[in-house]
C-alpha cells in the first residue's frame, strides 16, 4: 500500500505488502502482550524531513509499539511543535495512510540512552 519496491525476497506483512521497514518492524505472531520496559527498544530518528518523518511514521505503528519499539523524532522547534500538535500523517497518492502520535524532541543530552540512532539529514545541515 505504499511506495516500496515489491521484491519476492521480502516476506509479506499482515497487510499483504513486502515493505522492508514493515517486515523488520512486525512483531512475532506468538507475542500476546507488550514487552516489558526493560526490553523496550528506544530508537531516535534525527531529522524531520521527508525521509526522517516517513521512517518515524513506519516505526511508530501499532505493531512496532506492541513489539516494544519506542520512536522519538529529533526535529527543529517549529517542526517539533507541529508534530506534537497534529501528529504525523503519511500521504500516498493523495490519500492519507493514517496519523501517528510520535514522541519528539528538539535537543539531545548526554544522559539519554538509545538502542539505535538513525540519521536522516542532508549533508550540509
Amino acid at each position: 500500500p505504499h511506495n516500496s519496491i515489491d521484491r519476492a525476497d521480502r516476506p509479506r506483512t499482515s497487510t499483504g505488502h513486502r515493505c522492508y521497514a514493515c517486515s523488520i518492524a512486525s512483531p512475532p505472531s506468538t507475542r500476546t502482550e507488550p514487552m516489558s520496559e526493560s526490553t523496550t527498544q528506544r530508537i531516535l530518528v534525527i531529522g524531520a524531513g521527508a525521509i526522517g518523518c516517513t521512517l518515524a511514521w513506519h516505526l511508530s505503528s501499532e505493531a512496532t509499539q506492541a513489539a516494544g519499539i519506542r520512536v522519538t523524532l529529533l526535529a527543529r522547534t517549529a517542526s517539533q511543535q507541529a508534530i506534537e500538535r497534529n501528529g504525523l500523517t503519511l500521504w500516498q497518492q493523495g490519500q492519507s495512510c493514517g496519523t501517528h502520535q510520535i514522541a519528539t524532541t528538539s535537543s539531545m543530552s548526554k544522559d539519554q540512552q538509545w538502542d539505535a540512532i538513525i540519521l536522516c539529514v542532508k549533508q550540509y545541515d
